[in-house]
């Protein structure tokens, strides 16, 4: 009981800080985001927040399998999936169910891989269930959120706190697929030991 209520204190704080961060860097993000490796060409611009969907992406040619499900969509590469849940959808242990029979269907029991959510749409995630979904995706060893606005950037800063990795929020999808592939890669490298 009482680490429910010291998660939602701190949860309560970190969303005061990240308020007043994103309010600091929201002059430079744009520009952050059209001079980063994205073809601005490709980039979708929605009340003045600018978004990239994986289909959009340079990435788009190296996926191998995509699926759509009630929660979202999933596009398959080799050792990554990207997830790009629905609008409004409410994430949690009792719903994501599809979700994660696809991602063992795809990478079995074994062989490592990462997820990247790409935060196109406003959604939630029941932080508390964070435990469990790590035990229903063992092989999992890298994940990351891509946030493309200020709301889907507090959100990628909060669900961080909650994980182990360091960090796990990035601003485009170019670096957070690259650094969740070196995650996987190292796993991979170290299992050939």
């Amino acid at each position: 009981m009482i680490n429910n209520y010291l998660a939602l204190y701190i949860l309560c704080l970190h969303s005061i800080f990240a308020l007043l961060f994103f309010n600091h860097i929201n002059n430079n993000l744009k520009r952050d985001i059209i001079t980063s490796n994205h073809n601005p060409n490709k980039l979708k611009q929605i009340n003045n927040e600018y978004y990239m969907k994986i289909i959009e992406s340079d990435f788009s040619n190296y996926i191998i399998k995509s699926k759509q499900k009630e929660l979202g969509s999933i596009f398959f590469f080799n050792h990554i999936a990207v997830i790009e849940f629905n609008e409004g959808v409410h994430i949690d242990i009792n719903n994501s169910s599809e979700i994660f029979d696809e991602l063992k269907t795809y990478f079995g029991d074994s062989r490592p891989f990462g997820v990247v959510a790409n935060r196109v749409n406003s959604y939630s995630v029941k932080l508390l269930d964070i435990d469990l979904f790590r035990q229903k995706a063992k092989n999992l060893r890298g994940y990351a959120v891509v946030g493309h606005n200020k709301a889907s950037k507090m959100n990628a800063e909060i669900e961080n706190k909650f994980c182990l990795s360091d960090k796990i929020n990035y601003d485009t999808i170019h670096e957070a697929m690259n650094n969740i592939y070196s995650e996987v890669k190292k796993d991979i490298l170290l299992s050939l030991d």
